[in-house]
């Protein structure tokens, strides 16, 4: 079954997202398998976070790539002010510098490195759990 079967439209009532390396669970039937990944050979890689883009956040800021305006908007601890409990200053500069860089940046901190939050509109931040 293709994407441009017409016997059988394209609505299915299950959709289940899986990483490039992970096994589908036993007794899962896929109707379709799109691979989304930079480096898929297959129509899917138009849908890469790595590909698409540009794109911008609600207030406007443009963003190369959905890359990296989901890695861009994490704050580290090196940018996070703990007395203010929100990103320092300078996380603004970094911020802006890789959302608009031409390279796609999977890991701005470091492989690894654990974000203290994710930061939305104004600054205002959501807390990831520990863990």
């Amino acid at each position: 079954m293709g994407f441009f079967n017409k016997e059988k439209p394209l609505v299915y009532d299950r959709l289940l997202v899986l990483g490039p390396i992970d096994p589908v669970p036993a007794g899962f039937r896929a109707d379709i398998d799109v691979d989304t990944t930079s480096h898929s050979t297959t129509i899917g890689q138009q849908l890469s976070p790595f590909l698409l883009g540009p794109v911008q956040l609600p207030d406007g800021t443009p963003a190369t790539t959905i890359e990296n305006l989901w890695q861009f908007t994490k704050c580290f601890e090196p940018h996070w002010d703990e007395v203010r409990q929100q990103p320092g200053p300078e996380w603004w500069d970094w911020r802006d510098a890789g959302l608009v860089a031409r390279k796609q940046t999977r890991y701005p901190m470091g492989k690894g490195a654990k974000p203290v939050c994710h930061c939305g509109r104004g600054g205002r931040s959501i807390r990831w759990k520990p863990g």
